[in-house]
Formats: C-alpha cells, structure tokens, sequence
C-alpha cells in the first residue's frame, strides 16, 4: 500500500484542490481536520465506489472525476487498501490515504517516537480491557474455533459500522492472523499510545496479535492527548459498561470478563 508522509498529506491538503475519496465517519473526520487547517477551500467534494447506500445516493462516484485531480483517500485501512486498488485500475496517480496519519492530524503529534514498549506490562492496566478481550477471542476463534469469538467481534464492529464494513474487518483479522509470524506483526507505521492514562489511540488488533502470538514488544509512538480529546474527536461514539452488557448476553459476558483477567492479565 501507498506510504505518504504525514508532510506530504499537509501539504496537499494546504495547497491543491482535492476530492474525498470516501463518505463516513473517516471522510467527516477528514473534513473537520481540513477546516481546522483553515484549507476548507481546497474540499471540492466527496466521490464514493458505488452509491447503492441509502446515505451515499446524492453522492458523485470516483470513475467520473476526471483522473488529472488530486484523491485523499479518507476511510478505515481494511476499505483504504481496496479503494486504492481502484484508483489504481481508473488510472488516478495522484492519490494520499490519510488513515496512517489520522491521529496526528486530529490529535497532535507523538512526544516520542519508536518506543520498543513491553506488550504484557502494557495490557495489564489498559483501558477498554473488554474490547480488547473480544479481539483476542476472535484471534483465538480463528485459529481453534472457539465458536463464540467472531460472533462477539461482529456485534461490536455492526455498533460503530456498517454491515459491509464490518465483513471487511473480519475478513483482515483473518488474513492478519494467518499471516502474523511468531517473532513480528508486519505494519507500516508504529502503534499509537498514551502511556500515563494507559489507552491505545491506534493498534489495538496489532498489540492483541502480539498478545495472542507470544510475541513480547512492539514499537510504539508516544501521545499526550487526553482520553476526553481522543473521544471527541472519535466523534463521541464508544461503548460504556452498561451499552456493553445491553449489547452481549449474560454468557458472553462472562467470557470477555474470563479472558480479560486469565489472557490479558488485567484485574
């Protein structure tokens, strides 16, 4: 997949007209970032592959954007790698994916960087221990058949996204896990945490497969963006205790709990 700089992403977005390449949470996201750039001149419009959405019917499609205008691709990794497939085969060359840099350019820029960080110590006091046992049981489903694991990954997931989105997103943890070696989990960029309030900001699937796999540091970039900031700028969608109980049965909450504290050693 395409590499862009966190420089090259600015710079286009502060000097050429470009196009949206996407429309939900990770195009408005785009959206707010550029108007904080004061570049909101630059957003000419949104494009999507195909408007058989309800929400993406008044939406233009990417094959007819004349091929000479700057694309950002603005959409989670797993519709990032097939969307830039697309542009490929249309004949766009001018095209950035602004997922590996969403984080800095909606929460700030990392204190330090390439951190080799201990996943065990890590895990152990990390917030939303719950989501990150249904990964690990997902991972564990995939790999043994625990029959139980991609059905809890798959409620979470249809919370935050679509249908469509969320086959995608299993579709990548499997292909992830068959392809995770036992001494590295392959990414291009580097795990995002904060290390005082002990949450991950980007790479929770990466940390888990560490977990999972026995593999025991990852190189991570440092953040001080407060827990409320990161929140907000996820536009203020996440799953408190309660929604959590209301979304899983009284079994499958004893499982997420079970794996929490015995796989990822929390308390």
């Amino acid at each position: 997949m395409k590499n862009d700089s966190y420089e090259d992403i600015i710079n286009t977005i502060c000097s050429e007209k470009f196009v949206v390449y996407g429309a939900g949470a990770y195009a408005n996201k785009c959206r707010d970032i550029v108007i904080t750039l004061g570049c909101e001149d630059n957003y000419l419009f949104n494009v999507v592959s195909n408007n058989c959405e309800d929400d993406c019917k008044e939406i233009g499609l990417i094959k007819d954007v004349d091929r000479n205008e700057v694309v950002i691709i603005a959409a989670h990794d797993t519709n990032a790698q097939e969307m830039e497939e697309n542009l490929k085969k249309l004949g766009f060359t001018r095209y950035y994916n602004i997922f590996p840099h969403l984080i800095e350019l909606g929460c700030g820029m990392p204190y330090k960087k390439n951190v080799n960080i201990n996943i065990n110590d890590f895990l152990k006091s990390c917030l939303y221990g719950d989501y990150l046992a249904i990964i690990y049981l997902a991972i564990d489903d995939i790999v043994n058949g625990n029959d139980i694991g991609i059905k809890m990954y798959e409620k979470y997931m249809n919370f935050f996204s679509t249908t469509s989105t969320t086959n995608k997103r299993i579709e990548s943890l499997e292909r992830r896990v068959n392809e995770t070696k036992k001494d590295s989990v392959a990414e291009a960029y580097n795990i995002k945490i904060n290390p005082k309030e002990q949450f991950i900001l980007d790479g929770s699937h990466r940390i888990v497969l560490a977990k999972y796999f026995g593999i025991q540091h990852l190189l991570a970039d440092l953040y001080q963006t407060k827990l409320s900031q990161y929140i907000t700028f996820l536009g203020g969608k996440y799953l408190s205790g309660e929604e959590f109980k209301k979304l899983y049965s009284e079994e499958e909450y004893q499982r997420i709990n079970e794996c929490r504290r015995r796989e990822l050693g929390q308390r």
